[in-house]
């Protein structure tokens, strides 16, 4: 005897079609939202993201960095300014890190910082004069700010030890 199912059993959907329809629902609204949003509000939070990790590498490979005289390579600095932020022309060949520029990225930077912040072989940030006399650097703590197009901001510290984070 063959089963038949009545026309008046069936009247929803199970649970399964039910968290389909959900998890579909999620994954278009969220694609979506990210469409109606835009870049520009993320901007300044990709930069400073960006920025920490050039100054980190900067940072690391000064730390482990001589050249031959045993004089710290002054191609691996810092260079801040209000339209660059990232490793000086003379490091092009030899750095793999993308400076973060005004031009390329429509980010300006501000901050408390030289336009030249080079690290000693302890990772502590100094400026150096013409003269070779070494100052350090953030002895307080530095903040440099990167403001996007549409006036978000973030930042990032860099310590007297040299330690660079995201500021609150």
């Amino acid at each position: 005897m063959a089963r038949r199912l009545s026309a008046g059993r069936q009247r929803g959907f199970t649970l399964i079609e039910l968290i389909l329809v959900i998890i579909l629902l999620g994954i278009l609204s969220v694609t979506a939202a990210s469409r109606l949003i835009g870049r520009s509000s993320f901007d300044a939070y990709l930069a400073r993201d960006q920025a920490i990790t050039l100054a980190r590498q900067i940072q690391l490979r000064a730390m482990s960095n001589l050249d031959a005289e045993g004089e710290l390579d002054s191609c691996l600095s810092l260079q801040v300014t209000s339209n660059h932020f990232g490793p000086p022309a003379c490091a092009d060949t030899t750095f793999s890190g993308r400076a973060i520029t005004q031009a390329d990225d429509d980010i300006t930077v501000t901050g408390d910082l030289p336009g030249e912040v080079r690290f000693d072989l302890l990772g502590r940030p100094y400026q150096q004069d013409g003269s070779g006399n070494k100052t350090p650097l953030c002895t307080t703590a530095c903040q440099i700010t990167f403001v996007s197009r549409n006036a978000q901001s973030a930042s990032i510290c860099i310590n007297r030890e040299g330690y660079i984070h995201a500021c609150p």
